[in-house]
């Protein structure tokens, strides 16, 4: 390298020092410097939420892979579908829908919905959901919860407790993909972590005939003592580190088996809450969707009315 080409490479680092690291993001489990509880005072909160925000994030735009997405295929090593697109701010403000290629000529599509955690960050959920959601044919909503300012304190469980909660939200955006996307009303699922997952354990029990199945990742709430209507199957990914496991995602399983769901745990050890979400991004998500798509129907979905 010249000194003239040295030169200008340094200043470069100087003014932007990230220009100059390997990777365009941080890992999701990269410990953040400062932590913003997902459930409750006990709790740690995720690195995931403090990653950048997408840099298409406020725009209301669509994008497609095909035509270089900036934040999923740039460089080819994500494993996105070339043909998907990408809709933000879409159904909602800091929601993001993909579609994969496959949506528009297999007719009628599954839909994922997944809810980030407390503090969180709806493109890290789509970046560590969306490539085995859309190799499997699968749409993703990620919804950003609306009781949210900023991406200060975007929580679903806070939003459930307070007064502003409206019990129809999450179905009528739900509708507005269905009405305009192949959703196929009997494959609709859903996901939720840290807090997310609590509020999808409470919101169940509100709508049980919305989702054929369900997966909690470090997180839930223990259910009162009455079993649902219907059973839902339900999945759970935590790390045996995590702060929510004994006194929230234990009891949630435990509760739901014992009222005759159906039910798979995956306990990863010494895993800490936060540190879940890259066993996710790393080959977990695979597993969780496959699982979620062999139970098309059995707990609802198919009379969800979408």
């Amino acid at each position: 390298m010249s000194v003239a080409r040295f030169g200008g490479w340094l200043a470069m680092c100087l003014a932007a020092p990230c220009a100059c690291v390997s990777g365009s993001e941080p890992r999701a489990g990269t410990p953040a410097g400062r932590v913003a509880p997902q459930h409750n005072s006990a709790s740690t909160g995720s690195a995931a939420a403090h990653a950048p925000a997408s840099p298409e994030a406020g725009r209301g735009e669509e994008t497609s892979d095909a035509g270089g997405e900036r934040d999923a295929a740039s460089d080819g090593s994500s494993g996105f579908a070339r043909a998907s697109r990408v809709r933000r701010d879409w159904p909602c403000l800091g929601c993001i829908t993909r579609i994969p290629g496959s949506a528009s000529v297999q007719g009628k599509a599954p839909l994922l919905v997944l809810l980030h955690g407390n503090d969180g960050n709806t493109y890290w959920m789509d970046r560590i959901w969306g490539a085995a959601a859309e190799l499997r044919g699968v749409i993703t909503l990620v919804l950003r919860c609306p009781a949210a300012g900023g991406f200060g304190d975007p929580s679903w469980w806070r939003w459930h407790q307070g007064k502003s909660y409206d019990a129809a939200w999450l179905r009528a955006r739900m509708g507005e993909v269905a009405r305009e996307l192949p959703v196929d009303p009997a494959r609709v699922f859903a996901s939720g972590y840290s807090g997310g997952a609590s509020f999808l354990s409470a919101y169940i029990r509100e709508d049980p005939a919305l989702f054929s199945a369900v997966a909690f990742v470090a997180g839930g709430a223990p259910p009162p003592p009455e079993c649902m209507s219907r059973k839902t199957p339900a999945s759970f990914l935590v790390g045996s580190r995590d702060t929510m496991l004994v006194s929230h995602v234990r009891p949630l399983h435990d509760a739901l088996a014992q009222c005759g769901h159906e039910v798979k745990w995956d306990e990863r050890a010494e895993v800490t809450h936060e540190a879940i979400l890259w066993h996710v991004e790393r080959g977990g998500a695979e597993g969780i969707v496959d699982w979620l798509l062999g139970r098309a129907g059995a707990g609802g979905g198919v009379d969800g009315g979408l």
